[in-house]
């Protein structure tokens, strides 16, 4: 997962698993590499971030957290 704008710094001090490797880049984005179960909650988690975290693997998540927010994305451009 990348994180964007801030996001993620508490895992530094609240990790979210034993095995997860945080890399700060350059440019203040946070890489985070961990092994969990990809459960509902796992993707509650990421979806909570927003716009401010992209998965960038495994793939078939990076596929259904693009087509959950695409869906939302689609909610909000219809007219009320």
């Amino acid at each position: 997962v990348r994180f964007y704008d801030g996001a993620g710094t508490h895992l530094e001090e609240t990790p979210i698993h034993v095995d997860q490797i945080l890399k700060i880049l350059d440019d203040g984005e946070i890489d985070l590499r961990v092994t969990v179960p990809v459960t509902e909650q796992f993707k509650w988690w990421l979806l909570g971030f927003g716009d401010r975290a992209e998965v960038l693997a495994p793939n078939a998540l990076r596929q259904e957290i693009r087509q959950r927010l695409t869906v939302a994305v689609n909610r909000y451009n219809r007219e009320q």
